[in-house]
């Protein structure tokens, strides 16, 4: 006859308090504390501690909990009360933030390499909904970068934790940093992987758009990526081909005389303007590819914004159009390029 197999647990070294009225499971790991410091805060816990046993641990809030346990839970390490979907490592930050002195929190926020311990605070608190601690742990993780930017291998566990917890401060921090290792060429495949799990989908176009450049060796392997790269490819293409005759709308001024004499100068202007970056007739540096169409937009913006500053001279007709509409055709054509680079990824289609 077998014997059935009993599992191993091990108390924690720390959080195992010999005077703790609560056992709970994390993992592997037995913690011991005192039902009144995870009772504070107005948590999940306050409500799971009060409520009957038969009702304690049903679904509260962003904590789900096992919806049953027996009167003896947590009351020995045989019995403990089990928190599932957390670590370890979440779990010892929060009883880390609750049980260390004052001087303590305020001396380890200020460091930089407890970084991860923040990180940890912020999920675990946002789950059970300990409101103060979370939104301490994410002002400590905005105070520790706004001014220095962060690791790369830390980029991926700050984006889900801002986005997590739609916290705009942290997510434009790392939105910055993301941006510029796309720029740079750095990390594309991985940071396809980390914009399509947290339905970044501005910067998911963005980096595909990059990975276009890059030779097809350095492609992902993942079919759907591929096709995503190669419809997009088409896709942009075909819309870069048109650019030439579809130059952004604008609306004309009141002091315009003639609304079909400056639209046609308008889109000469476009037009000629365009097929000089398509033919590479602005030089070596104003070069993009056939594809990029962000790129393009930004050359064209450039371009306009010095002939209305009477920096280059005038290409088309833009001059014969009065100042009002030259200003409104070059807010037209900057709103038109933050649109592009904004919904790049529907050019990345699916099969």
């Amino acid at each position: 006859m077998e014997e059935s197999l009993v599992p191993i647990y091990s108390r924690d070294l720390e959080y195992y308090i010999d005077d703790g009225n609560v056992i709970l499971l994390v993992e592997t790991t037995l913690f011991k504390v005192h039902r009144s410091m995870l009772m504070k805060d107005e948590s999940v816990f306050c409500g799971m501690f009060s409520l009957p046993t038969e009702n304690a641990f049903e679904t509260s809030g962003a904590a789900t909990i096992p919806a049953e346990r027996s009167s003896m839970d947590g009351q020995s390490d045989e019995s403990p009360i089990r928190l599932p979907e957390i670590t370890a490592g979440q779990f010892r930050a929060l009883l880390w933030s609750l049980y260390a002195l004052p001087a303590d929190l305020v001396a380890t926020a200020e460091t930089q390499s407890q970084e991860h311990r923040f990180v940890d605070l912020a999920t675990i608190s946002h789950k059970y909904q300990f409101i103060t601690m979370e939104k301490w742990a994410l002002n400590t993780l905005v105070a520790l970068y706004i001014h220095q930017g962060c690791a790369y291998d830390m980029l991926d566990r700050l984006t889900a934790v801002a986005v997590m917890c739609d916290y705009k401060p942290l997510l434009d921090i790392v939105l910055v940093q993301w941006r510029r290792s796309i720029g740079e060429g750095f990390g594309l495949l991985n940071a396809a992987e980390v914009f399509q799990r947290h339905g970044l989908h501005d910067l998911l176009g963005l980096t595909y758009l990059a990975l276009l450049c890059k030779k097809r060796h350095e492609w992902p392997a993942d079919n759907k990526h591929v096709i995503r790269l190669l419809n997009g490819y088409y896709n942009l293409v075909q819309e870069c081909s048109s650019l030439p005759n579809t130059p952004p709308h604008f609306e004309h001024a009141s002091t315009c005389t003639s609304a079909p004499r400056c639209g046609e100068n308008w889109r000469k202007t476009w037009k000629r303007v365009i097929i000089e970056i398509h033919t590479g007739k602005l030089g070596k540096a104003a070069q993009v590819y056939r594809f990029d169409l962000p790129g393009q937009f930004s050359l064209a913006l450039s371009v306009f914004q010095a002939i209305v500053d009477d920096t280059i001279p005038e290409h088309g007709g833009l001059d014969k159009m009065v100042k009002e509409c030259r200003l409104n055709a070059l807010d037209a054509t900057r709103t038109k390029a933050k649109d592009v680079q904004g919904n790049l990824i529907t050019y990345f289609s699916d099969l």
